[in-house]
């Protein structure tokens, strides 16, 4: 099976979670994904506000 099709697979059997706080997509507005990890709208918000103390 191809790295595609099992991350698909995964995806499908469970909530998704975020790859960076780990929370579920029911407890966040939305989750963004790709291939190799998935981002929710709430470290999205963070790392803005982290990047603009820099």
């Amino acid at each position: 099976m191809d790295d595609k099709k099992d991350y698909e697979k995964v995806a499908a059997d469970n909530e998704e979670t975020c790859s960076f706080c780990g929370k579920k997509r029911s407890e966040v507005k939305a989750i963004f994904r790709n291939e190799n990890a998935r981002i929710c709208d709430q470290c999205i918000s963070k790392m803005k506000q982290d990047a603009a103390k820099e």
